[in-house]
């Protein structure tokens, strides 16, 4: 797949939204619900055995004769999980769908990584050599861009089965899943209900190629799936247009209604979007990401 480099530039200067408080491994900047060493003040509790006495309020102590330690907010970093589809579907429209969702992988990833997030990027299905790309700084995105650029989309992939297999002992604090969701409707409940449980906060956003949305119908033709090879023969002219964009307009309320539902975030990315634009204006609106520097 192909990842243009102009375009990281534009995006380096945007911060992924912390969604409620952050979990991730390592010290950050963000909000954490546990209590540690940070600098915050969080609260008091009594001494037990063991505890730091650098952490004794020893004022209370002398006025109240009471022990009692101080609790402090932890501020951690965020772990942000990046699901790019590799299947045989993505090899469609110009520019492809797999060229923009791995361009917005690739955005997403730089973000998350200059900002000490910690990050793991996967191809879901796909030719390649690696499947898979993690990090907690800047200097882990050659990886990324490595795996992007060495993946191909073939295939028929189960969205599902790979997203439950990748998930780790907690769920991410943040889950993308870059995807055009053309499956079967009982594989596509699925695939929704394995990322709502990868993440405190999953989004879909999901790849349409402007070819999908107004497709050349004007005459009968042979139409073959890309990922199992079924041919079907449609008849061309007005109604086979208009049979199409109802039915293309009922699956995307579907798929749209299912997300709001199960509290997925979902975002249309369309191919022939500035994926910069798409970063800064439509997921700042949406509250996905933010200015690094604080400023909306």
């Amino acid at each position: 797949m192909k990842v243009d480099r102009d375009i990281l530039r534009k995006v380096s200067a945007l911060k992924l939204a912390t969604p409620r408080v952050a979990d991730g491994p390592l010290q950050g900047d963000r909000r954490s619900p546990r209590r540690g060493r940070g600098v915050e003040f969080a609260d008091y509790r009594a001494y037990t055995p063991g505890d730091d006495l650098r952490l004794v309020d020893w004022n209370i102590y002398g006025r109240l004769e009471l022990l009692l330690v101080r609790l402090f907010h932890e501020d951690l970093n965020m772990t942000v999980q990046v699901l790019l589809d590799a299947s045989g579907s993505m090899d469609f429209g110009e520019p492809r769908k797999a060229d923009h969702g791995a361009q917005v992988a690739a955005c997403i990833a730089l973000i998350a990584l200059l900002n000490q997030d910690n990050v793991i990027v996967r191809c879901l299905g796909g030719h390649g050599p690696r499947i898979i790309a993690r990090g907690q700084n800047s200097s882990a995105f050659g990886e990324v861009i490595h795996l992007l650029e060495q993946v191909e989309p073939a295939g028929v992939s189960q969205l599902w089965r790979e997203i439950n297999a990748s998930r780790g002992s907690k769920a991410a604090d943040r889950t993308f899943l870059i995807s055009d969701m053309l499956q079967e409707p009982e594989e596509l409940e699925k695939t929704l209900r394995a990322l709502k449980a990868a993440s405190k906060a999953p989004v879909l956003l999901h790849v349409l190629s402007e070819l999908e949305l107004s497709p050349a119908l004007d005459d009968a033709q042979h139409l073959v799936d890309s990922e199992t090879g079924e041919e079907i023969l449609i008849g061309g002219g007005r109604s086979a247009r208009e049979a199409y964009e109802e039915a293309f307009e009922q699956w995307l309320e579907l798929l749209k209604g299912r997300c709001r539902r199960m509290g997925i975030h979902y975002l249309p990315v369309f191919t022939d979007q500035d994926v910069s634009e798409v970063l800064s204006r439509m997921m700042r609106k949406a509250g996905v990401t933010r200015s690094a520097s604080g400023v909306a």
